[in-house]
């Protein structure tokens, strides 16, 4: 199995060496995130890989429904409202990352799965205005959210936003693309948080951060390419296929006996095999 970039002390388990790199990460910001930009030496892309279809086919009508939700969510984001659960939150001015009581809430919010609609809005629409709030959103938690720090840098919001950011990168291809400022900001912290991610991604045993992780990782792998790339992607694939192997194990309970954890293993191994011409092995 590929070692993660950067990985050390591996007498540690995942958990103790994650509480130990937000410690670090709170009292040493500048040493510690300068690790991380060592980790993420090669680690550079001046494209985006093509990960859904080029052409924009009519939609069927039973899709009428979800194309109205998606609609009103993301009508809803750009006037900075969010939903999650049954609480509702209105940001005025700036967005407060951290400011909400509930920490599910805050790990909804920095996960970005409403970015990812307003990327899917822009590119069935055209209109601008979803792929310009997107970018402002993208943009302004960057600047908020230091590498190691908050919410935003627990594992599984790190890993379900790294997967966000790159697939609405896909859909706003065309708006990124005209903007070389803020693809390359975006480029960069993704480089951060993969590395960081590859670093302390969960080694053992089944959980929802670790299939969460394991697609992020091999995203990442297909945006950046290359060597450190290829790391990257390695990484996620071994995860995927441990957890496969480990969920089916006669020493461990089958994961038929979880309905959730079943399905977001289905779940993750589709994207796998959707996103990697359906492959798992080299």
């Amino acid at each position: 199995m590929t070692k993660p970039i950067g990985f050390k002390h591996e007498r540690w388990s995942p958990p103790v060496k994650r509480a130990l790199a937000r410690l670090a990460y709170r009292a040493f910001p500048r040493m510690a995130t300068g690790s991380l930009e060592i980790a993420i030496s090669g680690l550079s892309t001046s494209r985006i890989p093509f990960l859904f279809s080029r052409d924009l086919r009519e939609l069927p009508p039973f899709l009428n429904d979800e194309l109205l939700d998606l609609f009103g969510r993301s009508e809803k984001t750009l006037a900075n409202q969010f939903t999650f659960g049954a609480r509702t939150q209105t940001f005025p001015e700036d967005i407060g990352w951290e400011i909400h009581t509930s920490a599910a809430w805050r790990a909804e919010l920095h996960a970005f799965d409403f970015g990812l609609d307003l990327a899917l809005n822009y590119r069935i629409s055209g209109d601008t205005s979803y792929a310009r709030h997107l970018r402002y959103l993208m943009a302004h938690w960057i600047g908020a959210n230091p590498p190691g720090q908050g919410s935003g840098w627990l594992l599984r919001p790190l890993a379900r936003r790294v997967r966000n950011w790159i697939l609405a990168a896909d859909l706003a291809r065309q708006d990124w693309e005209s903007d070389t400022t803020f693809f390359k900001l975006v480029t960069q912290s993704l480089s951060l948080q993969a590395a960081f991610l590859h670093r302390y991604a969960p080694a053992f045993p089944f959980t929802e951060e670790a299939l969460d992780s394991a697609i992020a990782l091999q995203l990442a792998g297909k945006l950046f390419g290359g060597e450190k790339g290829e790391e990257l992607w390695s990484a996620g694939r071994e995860i995927l296929r441990r957890e496969i192997e480990n969920s089916f194990s006669p020493s461990r309970p089958a994961v038929e006996s979880r309905p959730a954890a079943q399905l977001h293993l289905a779940q993750a191994v589709l994207e796998f095999l959707l996103f990697n011409n359906g492959e798992i092995d080299e």
